[in-house]
């Protein structure tokens, strides 16, 4: 299957089906993510070239890190408290990903 797709790409291509695209000749941008809305690329630029991750993702990781420490807890008051740290995070994670797709982000 492979090989036919890139037949099909090479028979398009020798045909110019692809000149009148948009950005055509232009060198692409990997740094760029499609998938932050416009609006946002600016700031998570600047927080990824200081270091710093979104606050979604802070959450996510923290999350994963209080699910790794679970793991080794036994005592089961401790973990009902992690468990429920974990809850908590992951619903605040839930609505701001909710409120962002509301915008339309």
């Amino acid at each position: 299957m492979p090989d036919r797709l890139d037949e099909i790409m090479r028979d398009a291509e020798a045909r110019g089906l692809f000149e009148d695209l948009p950005g055509h000749g232009e060198p692409i941008d990997l740094f760029e993510d499609p998938n932050v809305p416009p609006e946002l690329r600016t700031l998570y630029r600047i927080l990824k070239d200081n270091g710093i991750a979104p606050a979604e993702v802070q959450d996510l990781q923290h999350i994963a890190r209080l699910e790794t420490a679970l793991l080794d807890v036994k005592d089961p008051a401790r973990r009902a408290r992690l468990r429920n740290e974990i809850n908590v995070r992951r619903a605040t994670v839930d609505l701001r990903i909710a409120r962002m797709k509301e915008r339309g982000y």
